[in-house]
């Protein structure tokens, strides 16, 4: 199977479970991220409002695995990377999940339909 392709599903499995959970929670909210971005190799990530503690897991392994795939440089954790370069996906795309609040900051609404969407888009998934 197709590594990205593996990732994608994976990614997909984890945004339909979180819709579930937040639909019997009678929430609007998803999990997000708030990235930095200070220049090249200037960057910084971290994911809130998971809706369990088991789906943050699985969240982090995944993008852990897909900021592996994509070449993780030395010294950057892997799912740093991947957010980092969801970010910039976003950004190029003009992307309404985007929400910039400063030059170097913002939020990625709905994380996990995010990564599904680039990876959908990326090739044949």
């Amino acid at each position: 199977m197709n590594p990205w392709k593996k990732i994608y599903n994976e990614f997909k499995a984890l945004m339909d479970e979180e819709n579930q959970i937040v639909q019997q929670l009678g929430s609007q909210d998803c999990c997000y991220a708030y990235v930095t971005d200070q220049g090249p190799g200037k960057f910084n990530a971290w994911v809130e409002n998971v809706a369990s503690e088991s789906l943050r897991a699985r969240l982090e392994w995944r993008a852990t695995e897909a900021g592996i795939a994509l070449g993780s440089p030395p010294g950057v954790l892997p799912q740093i990377y991947w957010f980092h370069n969801v970010f910039l996906d976003l950004r190029a795309n003009n992307s309404a999940l985007l929400r910039a609040y400063s030059e170097t900051g913002c939020f990625i609404d709905r994380l996990l339909e995010a990564s599904t969407n680039i990876l959908r888009s990326a090739g044949p998934v």
